[in-house]
């Protein structure tokens, strides 16, 4: 299935959001696998976001109990988005 994946960044860690056609959100928050992003200028976030993106090859041990709503509220910023086949 084809879904939209964001490298989300918050105040307080990062996060990997997978969103299928119907809205339906899993989520990964920060582990040791997610690349360092602190100190980094905007462009740099974006490729390591964008990089980290591509290496996701399947979500179904994400979390799933928080709607499309609940994970992009305000503080929320997307540094990169793709779409890939999970």
């Amino acid at each position: 299935m084809i879904k939209k994946l964001y490298f989300c960044e918050t105040n307080g860690y990062n996060m990997v959001v997978s969103v299928d056609s119907e809205n339906n959100c899993r989520y990964l928050t920060e582990t040791n696998d997610f690349p360092y992003i602190a100190g980094m200028d905007t462009e740099q976030k974006k490729q390591a976001a964008r990089k980290f993106l591509e290496t996701a090859e399947d979500d179904s041990s994400w979390e799933d109990d928080c709607t499309y709503n609940q994970i992009f509220a305000d503080g929320v910023e997307v540094l990169a988005e793709i779409e890939k086949e999970l």
